[in-house]
């Protein structure tokens, strides 16, 4: 028995979220399907994020175990059985206790807004009506950064045995319209990010006090009203492994100014290197 573990990206507008459920569309639920029909016994996997509806991922990672060896070339015969909204982006060997969700030392999230109407954005991002205060939204940031308890950041919040979550970085940035916050921490709740990004949205607006923010976060004041940002703008970016987690097979090569929300770059295309930190198999 192998365990292997897939980078994925999806686009999560059509699927109420990535676990799985009776007869409704998700994203585990599609790639189970066409992972069992590749392989040619049922499959169950495990993914490192358990994103909700409408949530989209780029650096989604998932792993399963089977004894069968896999078909080569991996990655074009899976996603020529999935649909277009889902992609395998890369294929590794796993440890044989490495685990998608446990192992897992960060995630990374990126949600993006905008100030004008965009008929081609509006599933990738919230619109707001007027421009932010910047300078607010990284005051709030920087708030963020360290351990904190954020129960008044979470939904369903007493299934957990502890809502302490060690944050090691959020920032805000602005290009062009659109504005683009970015968190890593070792663990998040549910709903948490959006909760997150209301909640700042809400104090750059003038909609929520300093001293509500502050409650909520360092008291775990939930009367600050737990509202959460629209899942199409939110994304699971990446997630990150100890050395010698996984072992990369196969990948895509793509750009590594995939969904920059910058100016487009002058300069020659680079290839990115895989976020993971895996070396290649023949590297063990």
């Amino acid at each position: 028995m192998k365990r292997y573990a897939l980078k994925l990206a999806y686009d999560g507008s059509s699927y109420a979220g990535w676990q799985v459920q009776p007869h409704t569309p998700t994203v585990a639920g599609m790639l189970e399907g066409q992972l069992a029909r590749l392989i040619g016994e049922p499959v169950r996997v495990v993914g490192a994020g358990r994103t909700d509806a409408g949530v989209h991922a780029w650096g989604q990672i998932v792993h399963w175990d089977t004894a069968k060896p896999l078909p080569t070339p991996f990655l074009s015969r899976l996603n020529a059985l999935l649909p277009g909204d889902i992609r395998a982006l890369a294929l590794y060997e796993a440890a044989p206790d490495f685990h998608a969700r446990h192992s897992a030392l960060r995630r990374t999230y990126r949600y993006w807004l905008r100030t004008y109407p965009n008929p081609f954005l509006r599933a990738y991002s919230m619109e707001v009506p007027t421009p932010l205060d910047l300078s607010c939204l990284e005051q709030a940031a920087a708030l963020l950064v360290g351990e904190h308890d954020f129960a008044a950041f979470g939904k369903e919040v007493s299934r957990y045995s502890h809502t302490r979550c060690q944050v090691v970085h959020a920032s805000w940035a602005y290009s062009d319209g659109l504005y683009e916050f970015r968190i890593e921490a070792n663990r998040f709740l549910r709903a948490m990010v959006r909760a997150l990004v209301g909640a700042q949205v809400r104090l750059a607006q003038g909609r929520l006090s300093w001293e509500r923010f502050r409650a909520a976060l360092l008291q775990q004041d939930r009367r600050w009203g737990l509202y959460l940002a629209p899942p199409q703008g939110l994304f699971l970016w990446e997630v990150t492994y100890p050395p010698n987690s996984l072992y990369l097979l196969e990948r895509y090569e793509f750009l590594s100014t995939a969904f920059s929300t910058g100016a487009a770059s002058t300069a020659a295309p680079k290839l990115a290197p895989d976020s993971t930190g895996a070396p290649p198999r023949s590297a063990q």
